[in-house]
């Protein structure tokens, strides 16, 4: 997420416990080029960062992008793709920049503190979380997941624990040869592939009176 991943705190604690992040970063976050090597000792302390960069000049770059094939939300698109290490404010990692384009031609920043992965791959990556976030959604508005009326901890834990387990067993159904009698509902506006959540919880509900 943009909010929490540039966040120096939280990621590394994640770091710590051998988690790398992959996220959103703001294209006017403050990053740096490594710092130069020194050739000869000199006295005082080294230097932490190198020049500041700028994301929208890096984008401005005439040979920044590549074109590359990579398969997000499900379809094979060919983007532009750019990559730099860098080194951003308050940060002791190298991390690895990675820069492309919306369908309004602006430039979009993420970062990887996994350098070793390729500039496809961080986006990719990136692009999954929209799975999440549509299965919290489900979670709150059909899964009743925030509806919870309990005061303790241990409650809440135990309501939002058996919210993913059922969520989880409800996405399983299409997947095993369950074959269910009740038919999901007919919308003639509703123009979406396959059945929805809301369509096999409705389903569910049907087969169990």
């Amino acid at each position: 997420d943009g909010f929490y991943g540039p966040k120096k705190n939280f990621t590394l604690k994640l770091l710590e416990k051998g988690i790398d992040v992959v996220s959103r970063l703001r294209i006017d976050a403050a990053i740096y080029r490594p710092p130069p090597q020194k050739k000869k000792k000199k006295r005082g302390r080294p230097r932490k960062y190198g020049d500041r960069l700028y994301t929208k000049q890096l984008a401005a770059g005439a040979n920044f992008f590549i074109p590359t094939e990579v398969t997000i939300y499900g379809k094979k698109k060919t983007v532009d793709l750019g990559s730099k290490l860098v080194k951003i404010r308050g940060w002791d990692k190298l991390v690895l920049l990675v820069i492309t384009r919306d369908v309004n031609n602006k430039p979009i920043a993420l970062f990887s503190t996994d350098i070793t992965l390729s500039p496809s791959r961080v986006l990719q990556l990136y692009s999954a979380r929209w799975k999440i976030e549509l299965a919290f959604r489900e979670l709150k508005q059909l899964g009743k997941m925030a509806d919870y009326r309990v005061r303790s901890k241990e409650g809440m834990t135990k309501h939002v624990t058996l919210c993913f387990v059922a969520h989880s067993l409800l996405q399983l159904i299409p997947l095993t040869r369950i074959q269910m009698h009740a038919q999901p509902v007919h919308r003639p506006w509703y123009k979406k592939a396959g059945i929805s959540t809301g369509q096999l919880r409705i389903m569910f509900q049907r087969e169990c009176l």
